[in-house]
């Protein structure tokens, strides 16, 4: 279980938040048996994402973040209302550069989805895409220690009403350490609220269902006469769904 403590700092003009995903951190390193740079790049892109999913109003909520460095890597988020979170990451070519998008499904008519592209790692990406899809400033620190497997970070956003007092405010502190940002917002700071969350995979065979008719009967049919079966993984939790022939003919029975 994991936690985020949000208030407000800087006589209330900063949105101020605090990630504590310890055990969500190890949870996601064990379920993808990461290390080096790859655990230290899931660990930032769950504390962004738990972050951003923090914001969400409604139970039905969530929200998806991809992130395509150009290094190689491919990071995919999910975070729902409920506090329900989730990552992977996997190795892809190298590109000339890094893209971050997000999506966010809020219950209402259309989805909402932005990106953009930039140069860089993760915290990068975040800065761009809040300054450039949400016209916010925004600043963070987030501390990833793979071997006591402690993620913290601490996030600043600036209100609407916000001066560049409190910018110069975040650019002032947010290089200490993150203990010593809590201690400071335990001074300054108000109307604290926590919020748990879990690294937490939904998936389920309705799902996966729903996967293999977008995929079609007649491709289902030659993967079971190559393979003698459909396996299909869920990235996020390594989870594996096998259906042999005759599950098949009764999945697409009725469709």
């Amino acid at each position: 279980m994991g936690k985020i403590i949000k208030g407000l700092t800087f006589n209330e003009q900063l949105d101020f938040a605090y990630v504590e995903f310890d055990d969500v951190f190890k949870t996601a390193k064990e379920i993808h048996n990461v290390s080096g740079e790859k655990a230290k790049y899931l660990g930032q892109i769950l504390a962004v994402g738990g972050y951003m999913t923090s914001f969400l109003k409604n139970s039905t909520d969530n929200m998806s973040i991809n992130l395509r460095l150009k290094k190689g890597y491919n990071l995919n988020y999910f975070g729902d209302g409920n506090g329900n979170i989730k990552a992977c990451i996997n190795e892809v070519e190298a590109g000339e550069t890094s893209k971050i998008t997000v999506i966010k499904d809020l219950g209402l008519k259309n989805v909402y989805s932005g990106s953009c592209f930039f140069d860089g790692g993760i915290l990068i990406g975040l800065k761009a895409y809040y300054s450039q899809s949400e016209q916010i400033f925004i600043d963070f620190k987030i501390e990833v220690n793979e071997q006591e497997n402690k993620l913290r970070a601490i996030f600043y956003q600036c209100l609407p009403d916000a001066d560049g007092d409190s910018i110069d405010y975040v650019l002032e502190n947010v290089e200490k350490s993150v203990s010593d940002q809590l201690e400071l917002f335990k001074k300054d700071g108000c109307y604290a609220t926590e919020k748990q969350m879990i690294f937490k995979c939904l998936c389920s065979n309705e799902q996966i269902e729903k996967v293999l008719i977008s995929v079609g009967k007649k491709e289902c049919e030659n993967i079971i006469k190559e393979r003698g079966n459909v396996e299909v993984i869920c990235h996020f939790c390594n989870k594996k769904y096998t259906y042999d022939k005759k599950m098949i003919e009764e999945l697409f029975k009725d469709v």
